[in-house]
């Protein structure tokens, strides 16, 4: 139980979208005058901004881009994927049914993700011995965290190169042109100005 003391400091997180914020922020600039803590909204902090609506944005474009429902026999299309594995309740209006898109995209991208990652370093599945692309023997117990971070980053660089060289592929079976500049910064860009 919370002793009187303890309830001063209580603070209560609170999260929404940015029109939650504002209104929250508009609730607390109008209590600001009052007497003590709890009036004054002091106690709902942080403000945590979920970003629903650019993830619903998201969604929907991409659902729109590659999601074509006629193409279910295509091998490696979303449709293939959405037949696949038994997913009725997404049909491309992301609006109406965001939570099962949300699903469906973020369970394909993990195994899509998880099999470019065994096959980099050529394992056939999550308990097998990497047969190639080894990070250095000493990296787990001997290195300092600088030089683990940067053989941590020098092992994803390459797996990330191959995550890009799979999708520059299907994209470009897609008339999409993906142009990579630098090490983490990708640039996209539709031939046919499609979004």
């Amino acid at each position: 139980m919370l002793q009187g003391d303890e309830l001063e400091n209580l603070r209560i997180p609170v999260g929404g979208d940015q029109l939650t914020r504002e209104r929250l922020q508009g609730a607390a600039s109008l209590r600001s005058g009052a007497h003590t803590a709890t009036e004054r909204l002091e106690q709902l902090q942080p403000v945590i901004v979920e970003l629903f609506h650019t993830l619903q944005d998201f969604l929907e474009k991409l659902c729109k881009r590659f999601l074509d429902l006629k193409n279910s026999r295509e091998v490696g299309t979303l449709a293939w994927y959405k037949v696949l594995i038994h997913r009725d309740n997404v049909n491309g209006k992301v609006k109406s049914r965001f939570a099962a898109h949300e699903d469906f995209v973020s369970t394909v991208g993990k195994a899509l993700f998880r099999e470019c990652a065994l096959d980099h370093f050529g394992m056939s599945d999550n308990t097998s011995e990497l047969t190639c692309h080894n990070p250095p023997d000493n990296a787990s117990k001997h290195l300092h965290a600088k030089k683990k971070e940067e053989a941590f980053h020098t092992t994803m660089d390459g797996v990330l190169d191959k995550v890009a060289s799979q999708i520059l592929g299907l994209m470009h079976h897609k008339d999409v042109l993906l142009k990579v500049q630098g090490q983490r910064n990708t640039v996209m860009r539709y031939k046919k100005g499609q979004s």
